[in-house]
């Protein structure tokens, strides 16, 4: 039986940590107030050690690609 997580907000912690248990035997509901995903207008800033969970993930090479907004 798959046990049941609810994370609270679709930012880059909340969809990092889906991701991480993507590959487990976990059933994630991920709740966001926002009806829609897009762009606000703001800077992140993602620090080495995020950095380093994100190539462990596979994503590394898809985030460094979004530079081209800086």
């Amino acid at each position: 039986m798959k046990k049941k997580i609810a994370i609270i907000g679709g930012g880059i912690a909340g969809l990092t940590f889906a991701r991480c248990l993507s590959h487990e035997n976990y059933d994630i509901d991920i709740f966001e107030k926002k009806a829609q995903f897009g762009e606000i207008g703001a800077a992140i800033s993602v620090f080495p050690n995020a950095l380093c969970v994100m190539e462990e993930l596979g994503l590394l090479n898809e985030v460094v690609s979004l530079k081209k907004f800086i």
